[in-house]
């Protein structure tokens, strides 16, 4: 309900607003998305295992009621009367009623550390579920930043599509009126009509792909609503030190990284439940005591009887479980072992991809720049050209190509470094927006 109460006024928000901005896009996602709920879910499940752990410290207190009653019939022989000396036998019934109530009391003394490392498995657990909806957020964030930004990169390449539009419509005029006038053939209107319409259909693929794209950010914030919204820009700032040498940043990664914090408490767990279990091996002491009250229908009372004493439970044989227990446990702990050294290096992996990522999309942003710079010279030398009749049609429409394709490649280079920024940012386990954004 709270999700869906969210999402309706987002709605309500964006139709008066209709712009929606990269914070409020990673705000509302935090806050309903279904992976983070479910996050949630298991980090609070797993907090209350804490609890469940805990209560063998505290005693138990219990109360057992009765309440009896007992019926029995017998026959009696009742004397004839006066006009009979045969007697008469009768049937008669009697009863009798009794209650006791008994109230007890047990509590572990000592269990060789049992419980102690129990609830320590347990805590570290919770701590564990904490660091797993740390990675979720982290997560729904980049998922959610790379959606933002892809809907920003289609709606630079829809202007990219229009103003192609519109020079190729320019052309075409041209053509048109050189072709009046007899200095230029017909063929040259015909490939400019072309031009046009390859330029609509761009267009028209454009304007689509933003419809698609925003469809893909709504699901990445995890509510249902219409494409009927524009997004703001936003700056794409470099990432602290996305230049630094891969093992500083492996080292900061391993160290900031949700994931690699809750596999090290899986391990503290681990270990944990392993000495829990070593454990069984040895005795339990305890003391247990009660309170009893009991009466009849006779005699009220009520009697009042008390008692206590000391218990120590011993395992002799219970099938070898205490043994497979404690083997179960020394695995599960080396499983964990061995996927934290598998993190790592999938850490090192993420990490090295992704700051070599940075680095290709930085280069390839100068040298989208240039080339954009460069086609839009050749079109502007190729429509001169065209213009004072030494030019030919083919090489306008070339150059137009050319210039089109170079301002989408600018724009592709510009949002292939966002995203690999915010790869990287992730991969170093850090926050894309805020801090105060995705609280």
């Amino acid at each position: 309900m709270k999700r869906w109460a969210i999402a309706v006024l987002l709605i309500a928000g964006s139709a008066r607003a209709e712009v929606l901005t990269l914070d409020e896009a990673v705000r509302t996602a935090v806050r309903v998305h279904p992976s983070l709920q479910a996050a949630d879910a298991q980090r609070d499940a797993a907090v209350a295992r804490v609890g469940e752990q805990y209560a063998s410290y505290l005693p138990s207190l219990n109360f057992n009621g009765l309440g009896r009653a007992d019926y029995a019939s017998f026959q009696v022989i009742v004397p004839g009367g006066a006009q009979t000396a045969n007697p008469m036998q009768q049937t008669t019934f009697s009863g009798s009623g009794r209650y006791s109530g008994t109230l007890s009391i047990q509590q572990t003394l000592y269990d060789f550390g049992r419980t102690g490392w129990q609830v320590d498995a347990a805590r570290r657990s919770a701590e564990s579920s904490g660091a797993d909806r740390d990675t979720a957020r982290a997560t729904v964030e980049l998922n959610v930043v790379n959606a933002y930004y892809a809907v920003l990169q289609s709606i630079e390449l829809e202007k990219v599509a229009e103003d192609a539009l519109s020079q190729a419509q320019q052309h075409l005029a041209q053509a048109n009126a050189l072709f009046k006038v007899g200095t230029r053939p017909e063929i040259d209107v015909a490939s400019a009509e072309s031009l046009v319409a390859s330029a609509k259909l761009q267009l028209v693929h454009a304007r689509n792909a933003i419809a698609i794209n925003k469809v893909v950010l709504n699901a990445a914030i995890g509510i249902v609503r219409d494409t009927n919204y524009d997004v703001a820009a936003v700056d794409q700032p470099p990432i602290a030190d996305e230049s630094a040498p891969i093992d500083t940043l492996v080292l900061d990664a391993l160290k900031a990284r949700p994931e690699y914090a809750s596999l090290r408490l899986q391990e503290a767990a681990a270990e944990a439940n392993v000495k829990a279990a070593h454990a069984n091996y040895y005795p339990i002491f305890g003391a247990s005591g009660a309170a009893i009250a009991s009466g009849t229908d006779s005699a009220p009372g009520p009697f009042l009887d008390f008692y206590a004493q000391l218990t120590v439970t011993q395992p002799i044989f219970n099938g070898f479980i205490t043994r497979h227990t404690v083997e179960e446990n020394e695995a599960l702990a080396r499983a964990v072992r061995a996927n934290l050294e598998a993190l790592g290096q999938t850490v090192r992996t993420n990490v090295a991809t992704a700051a070599l990522g940075v680095k290709e999309a930085a280069e390839a942003v100068e040298a989208a720049d240039a080339v954009e710079k460069q086609a839009e010279k050749q079109l502007a030398m190729a429509t001169g050209r065209y213009q004072n009749g030494v030019g030919n049609i083919i090489e306008l429409v070339d150059a137009q190509a050319g210039a089109v394709t170079a301002r989408q490649q600018r724009v592709q280079a510009q949002y292939a470094l966002a995203t690999s920024r915010a790869m990287l940012a992730r991969a170093l386990g850090r926050t894309i927006v805020s801090r105060e954004v995705v609280k």
